[in-house]
């Protein structure tokens, strides 16, 4: 094993020696300084202490270049602006430049270098050796093996920044190895053991919840036997208790604790179901299923409401083992029991599951103070459950690659008809008896039956490899290596399949694998073969290898054919398999990883439990598949009449759904809505806050950065918080009005935070509001708060005034090509794998410019990518 690492390890070095091109650094790349900016500013300010009559630091600025082309006049630039966003230059024995002077250099400066250090990144238009992700690496497997493997199974990516298909950005060490290395043996252990047994029947499995809680009828009669020594006298040594004082303990709390299993008895119907009661049924109700990773099942929540309790109390939390996997809206009552379900395919190593249902609730608050304040009233229990039932198995209609090519070449159908003999130790000690005996052959004859079973092994090894390597086929040496492995296992007496292990591994952790091969074309324009467009393409929408129609067409030749290549984006955009482009495209682009790190006390935000919270983050996602789905245009993301939600963002904005909302759906709200669009929706807006509050800056810095197309450099260090501009309660928008009057903010602020609060009308959660609490920022004052009118007032970059959200949205929308652009940017970057720079300008303006006149729709601009020569040009010839 040791040897194949090594070898690994080589061949990842080689290829990225054989990729990489130390590309010289033109003159088109350098950055220009305004000398009407700087000269000036470093004469009068500078150049006493940095210039040939002094050298304070060994720095000299008279002298610095204006043109930034390389990495060490870049760091002497940055140097220069860091002093000054520290205020340390000039020294204050020296005359201080104006703010506005001050302003206009900072602003200069940082805007100049963020372009600068982007250019002098870029790589010559070549495409950085990338592997697969994780995300790619788990469609990949359940593609062409049929088993789900959880993420927790895989290294982390490990992306810095940007996204985690550009191979720039992606870092792989001997630890990334050896994590893919043991997840492949996983799944082939798994895949080997699955592969000949008979597919079960489909089955209906019930639970019936009563016999859950017989514990509660129970603990009342023992806690009644218990009073009744008590009651007769009995000391705490014959009772059981340690001593008087824990008996004493015991009759304190039995009014309480029997109190409320008597209550729950009294409600109806309790013979024939159970009520998710926190106290009571502490761990809700729970059913187990012996679960087959081939294949899905339906569960099943059949139960009812304990009354008409209000929206946020009618959804369940489903777990299976101990993870969160959906959220569910009961419907009926507990008269007329309602039927909620959904469809679950088990991971790879989840072959008993263990279903869990509970209300879903915020856990950190007790049951009363819970109820008090969203259900004023009501009861402790909102949910009644008659039983849960799971359906299934559901195998899938086609056999995965790995069932395919096994069936083929070893013999053995897949559904398990002939299943193989199981492997027992009479028949290994069998096996070692026939080794024998032909090694003791005077011809050295090997058995025939062994012999023919080591030839489809190999067979079979070498078809699946073509497939795992995305229709390449595997060099002979590597294919004569795995296989010599598994003879060296067979020879030491392990049975067929444990012989197959490592070799599968070693395939699903083989560089040809794990990166996305492509060799530079020698052709005039570059383009890359159709085999490498098709794993472009369908990396690209769908985040896993093609499908053999895409392929087929790639192998006559035909997918550079332009109605060829139109057809194929259109069928895998209407395939469920999009939703790869959501997932991976959009959550990047619009950084919901923001939204993950943002805390929020659900002590003081009740409503907001976790169940919302997912939903949120999935908003987002759903929306987008929605505009690709319909061919919408991307200014749907400023504003737009629809939006795509469940039934829990449904409670959450106070929408009507139609059904029980338990899948996302599209819904048309009302032309006055605040909703539609990612400006409404709650993962956007609570991403631009702090956790506490709305934060006109953090948004002004999202909006700039994804609907104006604008680089915001990082702020600079050491810059004070809010907190420290007042100490009286201030409404936020003074308090950031203070913030500016610093010459270091100003440069930024004064053109985001004006943005920012176009989105003010939105609390931290994305809740509508009007008013908004006066407090100061981020201290404890203890004075009484107030409320003022929310002032949703700003202006754009060019001084245009908006005075509320929708004369906010208009703007935007009256700027909609920089959307465009920036859309457009992050699409091609993630398809083509690499950051892009100075030279794909061009590109992007013809991008750019068919998408806008084609009505600037996401199906269309997708299509413009795949149709456009960047996407099929390789690297440059070596």
């Amino acid at each position: 094993m040791r040897f194949f690492k090594i070898i690994f390890k080589a061949a990842v070095v080689l290829l990225v020696v054989m990729r990489s091109a130390s590309a010289a650094q033109i003159d088109s790349k350098a950055v220009q300084l305004d000398p009407a900016i700087l000269s000036g500013f470093i004469e009068n300010h500078c150049k006493k202490c940095h210039g040939p009559d002094k050298q304070k630091g060994e720095t000299r600025l008279d002298t610095l270049t204006l043109k930034v082309g390389n990495s060490d006049a870049a760091l002497h630039w940055q140097e220069v602006l860091d002093v000054l966003n520290l205020g340390e230059m000039p020294p204050k024995e020296e005359p201080a430049p104006g703010d506005e002077e001050l302003k206009l250099v900072l602003e200069h400066l940082t805007t100049s270098l963020a372009v600068a250090k982007k250019r002098l990144s870029e790589s010559g238009g070549d495409v950085a050796l990338r592997r697969i992700n994780r995300r790619e690496y788990r469609n990949t497997i359940q593609d062409l093996v049929g088993l789900r493997v959880p993420d927790e199974l895989l290294p982390p990516d490990d992306i810095g920044s940007g996204y985690d298909t550009v191979g720039q950005n992606q870092q792989f060490s001997s630890y990334h190895f050896d994590g893919y290395f043991q997840a492949a043996k996983t799944i082939s252990e798994t895949a080997l053991k699955w592969v000949d047994r008979s597919r079960e029947p489909t089955d209906v499995k019930a639970s019936e919840v009563e016999t859950r809680l017989e514990s509660v009828s129970k603990y009342i009669k023992n806690y009644e036997a218990m009073m009744k020594r008590i009651e007769a006298g009995e000391t705490y040594e014959e009772l059981g208790f340690n001593d008087e004082k824990q008996k004493q303990m015991y009759i304190t709390r039995y009014p309480k604790r029997a109190g409320q299993r008597r209550d729950y008895l009294k409600q109806p119907r309790t013979d024939a179901g159970g009520y998710l009661d926190s106290e009571t049924v502490k761990n809700g109700v729970s059913h187990v299923e012996n679960t087959d990773p081939r294949a899905s099942y339906i569960f099943r929540v059949i139960g009812g409401l304990n009354g008409d309790r209000p929206l946020i109390r009618q959804f369940v939390e489903v777990q299976v083992n101990n993870q969160t996997v959906r959220h569910l809206k009961i419907n009926g009552t507990v008269e007329t029991p309602g039927t909620t379900e959904f469809v679950y395919h088990p991971f790879l190593d989840q072959t008993r599951s263990g279903f869990n249902v509970q209300e879903n609730r915020v856990s950190k608050l007790k049951i009363d103070p819970y109820v008090k304040k969203v259900d004023p009233g009501g009861p402790k229990a909102s949910i009644w459950v008659d039983r849960l039932e799971s359906e299934g198995p559901f195998y899938p209609e086609e056999l995965s690659d790995f069932e395919e090519l096994y069936s083929k070449y070893i013999g053995i159908d897949a559904h398990g008809a002939k299943a193989r003999a199981r492997d027992t130790p009479n028949r290994r000690a069998k096996r070692r008896a026939q080794a024998k005996k032909s090694e003791a052959n005077a011809d050295g004859a090997i058995d025939p039956e062994r012999g023919a079973e080591d030839l489809r092994s190999k067979r079979f090894l070498e078809a699946f490899a073509f497939r795992a390597f995305r229709n390449r086929t595997p060099s002979p040496e590597f294919i004569e290596k795995i296989h010599a492995i598994y003879l060296l296992h067979r020879k030491n007496d392990r049975s067929f399949k444990e012989a197959l292990v490592t070799p599968l591994a070693m395939i699903l952790s083989a560089p040809s694998f794990l990166y996305l091969m492509e060799e530079a074309p020698d052709n005039k324009n570059r383009f890359i073969s159709q085999t490498e467009f098709a794993n472009r393409l369908s990396h690209f929408l769908w985040s896993r290898s093609p499908d053999r129609e895409l392929m087929s067409a790639a192998n006559a030749g035909k997918l550079y054919e332009p109605a060829v290549l139109s057809k194929q984006v259109a069928r895998m955009l209407r395939h469920p398999h999009r939703w790869a482009l959501s997932e991976g495209f959009l959550s990047q682009w619009a950084e919901l990883n923001r939204f993950d790190d943002i805390a929020i006390d659900q002590n003081d935000h009740v409503a907001f439990n976790d169940g919302v919270r997912r939903s949120a983050r999935l908003e987002p996602q759903h929306f987008f598949d929605a505009l690709i789905e319909e061919n919408l245009g991307i200014d749907e993301l400023i504003d737009s009449d629809l939006v795509v939600i469940d039934g829990l963002l449904a409670a959450h904005y106070g929408i009507k759904l139609r059904g029980d909302g338990n899948e996302f759906q599209k819904v048309l709200v009302a032309q006055d809505s605040p909703r539609g669009g990612l400006l409404g929706q709650t993962a956007f807006l609570t991403m631009g806050s702090n956790g506490e509050r709305s934060s006109p800056i953090i948004r002004g810095v999202l909006v700039a950065e994804k609907f104006l197309h604008k680089t915001i450099a990082s702020p600079p260090a050491n810059v004070p918080e809010l907190a420290s501009a007042s100490d009286k309660p201030l409404p936020v928008r003074e308090i950031i009005e203070m913030h500016q009057r610093k010459a270091q903010c100003a440069s930024c602020h004064r053109k985001l935070d004006p943005i920012g609060f176009g989105l003010e009308n939105f609390d931290l959660l994305g809740q509508w509001r009007d008013l908004e609490v006066v407090g100061n920022i981020g201290k404890r004052t203890g004075r009484k708060q107030e409320t003022i009118p929310v002032r949703a007032e700003g202006v754009f970059p060019d001084k245009s005034e908006f005075k509320n959200l929708e004369e906010f949205r208009a703007g935007l929308l009256d700027r909609k090509h920089l959307l465009t652009r920036s859309v457009a940017e992050g699409l091609l970057s993630y398809a083509l794998g690499r950051n892009l720079e100075y030279a794909d300008e061009q590109a992007l303006d013809e991008i750019c410019a068919i998408t806008n006149r084609n009505g600037g729709k996401v199906g269309d601009l997708i299509q413009t990518i795949a149709r456009h020569e960047i996407f099929r040009r390789g690297d440059q010839p070596k």
